[in-house]
């Protein structure tokens, strides 16, 4: 729901003011879900009541966030979406006090992230009573407070590690939720295009472009770096991997509008935009997923299929970035794209056959 609004937002406003409001309005929700899934892939209890309660808190909040981006998030709207976000991490941190309280051994590790992020979350009740100009501003200060508190507590993630198994899980449901932007754009897209046979075409490109993005990313989402982070104490490539996560869900957001406006910019002409948004974040995608890729590498000894999957991931960024200089046509664009991004996903494919796991004759690399 949140993530639809936010994408309807940056269809009716594509321009650069546009694209910075569905950014700065991104990255709190996607902060919002981050630390519940922190929360949940540590403490959570299928017996707890309260934790439900508290659950049902944040899912009232999350309806008051998504009303107020569909209202472009000015005036009223924009004291309604710092309200409710405040409100949904106010809920999180209580849990945290909670958690602390019943596992006494994870007092230090919730303590920290308790204080450092109350500092940040009290920017955003300050907020409410603030000039409108200046609450932007007060936002991404908070957010990045908040941000800095976690990155700074590799030690402590050390010592209390999440769930190998569930948190790229829980990853990969975001990454899916996001993705499914891209196919209902396809559909609506098609919708309004009235089927006519061209229009067939092109949105069966825009799927085959939307499987290969689930494909690539699906085929490279492994726990090395949360398991180097388990059984080896290293949190560098664990914190690397959770944080790239941002930019990727963000792009392939905006890839979703992007294939959304194909035909209807097609049809009406004004195409320019859509080209470079498109081409601008299946790019920003691949290079953020071989960021994923290489934390895969660093976290142990790496197969060929991840090492030269890095390689052609960097390869193929610039060309995607510039082939709107090249083509500006709606099939052919998408149609590169659908392509470039199949020929990753195969090569992945052949290489992890033909290896049937084999190692590289490589050392581990040291991150």
């Amino acid at each position: 729901m949140v993530v639809a609004q936010l994408a309807h937002r940056l269809t009716a406003h594509l321009n650069w003011a546009g694209l910075g409001e569905f950014a700065l309005l991104f990255v709190p929700v996607w902060w919002a879900w981050t630390n519940e899934v922190y929360y949940t892939t540590r403490f959570d209890s299928d017996d707890d009541r309260v934790k439900r309660l508290f659950g049902a808190a944040q899912l009232l909040a999350l309806v008051g966030v998504a009303a107020a981006i569909g209202q472009g998030v000015e005036g009223h709207a924009a004291d309604l979406f710092a309200a409710c976000y405040a409100l949904i991490r106010t809920v999180q941190l209580l849990e945290l006090v909670r958690a602390g309280r019943f596992v006494p051994e994870a007092t230090t590790f919730t303590g920290y992230f308790v204080q450092g992020h109350s500092v940040g979350l009290s920017l955003w009740w300050v907020s409410l009573v603030l000039p409108d100009a200046w609450k932007p501003w007060v936002w991404t200060v908070g957010l990045a407070l908040e941000i800095g508190t976690s990155l700074r507590a590799g030690r402590l993630y050390e010592q209390f590690p999440p769930h190998v198994a569930h948190l790229p899980e829980r990853f990969g449901l975001f990454v899916l939720l996001v993705l499914g932007e891209s196919f209902t754009g396809a559909a609506h897209g098609l919708l309004d295009s009235r089927l006519d046979p061209a229009a067939l075409g092109l949105t069966a490109l825009c799927v085959l472009l939307a499987v290969g993005v689930w494909w690539t990313y699906f085929d490279r989402l492994d726990d090395d770096a949360v398991r180097a982070l388990a059984r080896r104490g290293r949190s560098r490539p664990y914190l690397i991997w959770l944080y790239v996560h941002l930019p990727l869900t963000l792009t392939i957001t905006s890839l979703g509008v992007a294939v959304s406006l194909v035909q209807v910019r097609a049809t009406e002409g004004h195409f320019a935009p859509v080209a470079w948004l498109l081409g601008g974040s299946l790019a920003l995608y691949l290079l953020c997923e071989s960021v994923v890729c290489a934390t895969g590498v660093g976290a142990r000894q790496p197969t060929l299929a991840f090492t030269w999957g890095v390689r052609t991931r960097l390869l193929t960024v610039p060309v995607l970035a510039l082939l709107p200089l090249v083509t500006r046509q709606p099939a052919p664009l998408v149609g590169w794209c659908a392509a470039l991004i199949w020929l990753i996903a195969l090569g992945d494919w052949f290489l992890e056959a033909q290896g049937q796991g084999g190692r590289e004759t490589v050392p581990p690399q040291d991150t």
